[in-house]
């Protein structure tokens, strides 16, 4: 058990290395369930060091929710001094009661009082806000300062526009919108075109509030992205601004395969419903029609949907475990209406044991229109991901499945390169030593590098071993023919995991030809690539590694490299004869 959750631990903490930032959100999504020790040690340290501030925040509410101690009953009430009663007006709620009750004159002392509390509040925080480090408290400064200053708090907000972290100009755009003062409008408009999806979301809703329209072309850009952030993003403005203006992005918007982005749409919808709008009416009453004719395919589905309905929101929930529990009653099910989809959440999955959960579901339906789909996932990070696709399709259809495959040989991992070549080997021999060879033409370190994982992998497979005549040949030349230093040592090592009888006599010549050049005294290196002595190095390494694992007799040793060297003497002695 311990194991596990270590390996687990580790994976996730890869994931979090990754570049991609909804890999690193899952990740982040995982070590909240991963039962470790260590975990709210990662969580720290990434709430303070990712380059993304939406990690660096779900980050810190995972550790803040792992930390959190049970509450502690309340202590009895202290005694509050005649200060603390006086001040006591500052809680809304103590204000409003004491002046209620109070005479003119106490009411007047109390504005007063507070109207001073605010200036000095303003000042303190525009002070505060110029020294501040930490991104978090800048970004509260920011839009606190919004809620109680006034115009001549504009350009301390507007500083925050040029913050270097994105919260922190989101939540200064909010700040000005709250002011609500023309002057501010000028400082967020050239923000339209930021990249981050929660700026634009604060400029569109700040310029809607100061009466700017024809926004929908920014919107309809943003619902077009194939960044689910950033169509959630346009979502939420149109949940906060949409007009009946605004229906045709409604309408499209109630079809995107997030439901993230599908509910706040919802929300658009019914506060225009509730607003009179007939049009947002009907179209709330088929909103749910719409998201099922899109995640089945047709309307003539529609009807498996409604039987499967806790399903298909489970399919595309945030949380993992409800996402892997849907796949496996959709399975149960068993009905074919389902498979479109299974893969339409193929597509948008991030989470590797998820993403072989479907591919494992869309496998059981054996239908090879499928193949396709499964081929995105060939070129997954994760080796698990991508060699389950592989072998997916490979079942479903293997002559279908054959042309893209070629991806997974090469693919980063060796182990699903090597697995991958093995099993295309078993069902097809032709055509795997064909790629092969073309591989081995290949100018492309990387991609010879491939090959010797095939070649080793082929060695190490019990089930390869009738193929081992077909590759040595290719092997003993593709080493013969490398230049590359590392690649040359790791061909001659593949060939020797190979190697049979048949291609000896060849290997040893090779062999004798190379101690003939080292026992000349002026010897240059072969072909301007690579010492004799090295070369020699790694050839006799892999003469070692054959002879134990063939195994051939001393006198069988002696016999190839008499003949290697017989035929040695004969093509010197036919060259000097030239």
């Amino acid at each position: 058990m311990g194991n596990r959750t270590s390996v687990k631990l580790d994976k996730l903490v890869g994931m979090l290395r990754n570049k991609d930032e909804a890999t690193r959100l899952n990740a982040v999504r995982g070590l909240e369930m991963c039962a470790d020790s260590r975990v709210p040690d990662v969580l720290r340290a990434l709430a303070s060091k990712d380059p993304s501030t939406r990690v660096r925040y779900e980050a810190r509410k995972a550790y803040e929710k792992l930390t959190q101690k049970p509450a502690e009953a309340a202590p009895p009430p202290k005694s509050t001094s005649t200060k603390e009663q006086r001040d006591g007006f500052l809680d809304h709620r103590v204000f409003t009661r004491r002046y209620g009750v109070s005479d003119a004159e106490t009411k007047i002392k109390l504005i007063d009082a507070i109207d001073k509390t605010i200036c000095n509040l303003r000042r303190a925080f525009t002070l505060l806000l110029k020294d501040e480090e930490d991104e978090r408290v800048r970004a509260k400064f920011a839009r606190s300062l919004g809620s109680i200053g006034g115009v001549d708090d504009i350009p301390a907000i507007a500083s925050c526009l040029m913050d270097d972290d994105p919260r922190v100009r989101a939540n200064a755009i909010e700040g000005l919108e709250r002011l609500g003062h023309p002057k501010a409008y000028s400082y967020i408009t050239h923000l339209l075109a930021d990249s981050d999806n929660r700026i634009r979301a604060n400029v569109i809703k700040a310029l809607q509030s100061y009466g700017k329209r024809n926004l929908e072309t920014i919107l309809k850009e943003m619902l077009n992205s194939e960044h689910v952030s950033m169509r959630d993003s346009a979502a939420y403005c149109l949940a906060v601004i949409a007009t009946e203006e605004h229906l045709p992005l409604l309408d499209k918007g109630a079809r995107d395969p997030e439901r993230s982005v599908r509910r706040k749409i919802r929300t658009a919808l019914e506060r225009l419903t509730r607003e009179g709008s007939e049009a947002a009416k009907e179209k709330l009453a088929s909103f749910s029609e719409q998201t099922a004719v899109f995640h089945i395919g047709s309307r003539d589905d529609f009807s498996a949907l409604l039987e499967g309905a806790s399903e298909v929101e489970d399919l595309n929930h945030e949380d993992t475990s409800r996402r892997m529990d849907a796949i496996s009653r959709i399975t149960a099910r068993n009905d074919r209406k389902f498979v479109p989809m299974l893969c339409e959440r193929l597509k948008e999955e991030s989470t590797s044991i998820v993403s072989v959960a479907l591919i494992d579901a869309i496998k059981s339906y054996g239908e090879p229109s499928t193949i396709s789909t499964l081929s995105r996932k060939l070129s997954d990070e994760d080796p698990n991901v991508a060699s389950r696709a592989a072998f997916a399709m490979l079942d479903l259809d293997f002559d279908e499945a054959a042309p893209f495959v070629a991806v997974a040989l090469n693919h980063p991992s060796a182990d699903v390169r090597g697995s991958v070549f093995v099993r295309v080997l078993q069902a097809d021999p032709e055509m795997a030593i064909g790629q092969l060879e073309t591989l081995c033409r290949s100018t492309k370190k990387s991609i010879r590098r491939s090959v010797v994982t095939c070649f080793q992998a082929t060695g190490s497979t019990e089930s390869a071993l009738p193929f081992h005549e077909r590759m040595d040949g290719l092997a003993l030349a593709a080493f013969r023919l490398e230049t590359d230093e590392e690649l040359f040592e790791s061909f001659a090592q593949a060939y020797a995991d190979v190697a049979t009888k048949g291609t000896l006599d060849e290997f040893f010549m090779l062999l004798a030809e190379l101690e003939e050049e080292e026992r000349q005294p002026d010897h240059s290196p072969r072909r301007g690539e690579r010492p004799v002595v090295l070369r020699l190095a790694a050839i006799r390494q892999a003469k070692h590694k054959i002879i134990k694992r063939l195994p051939l007799t001393p006198e069988e040793v002696g016999t190839y490299a008499g003949r290697a060297e017989a035929q040695l003497r004969a093509n010197l002695n036919q060259s000097r004869h030239r």
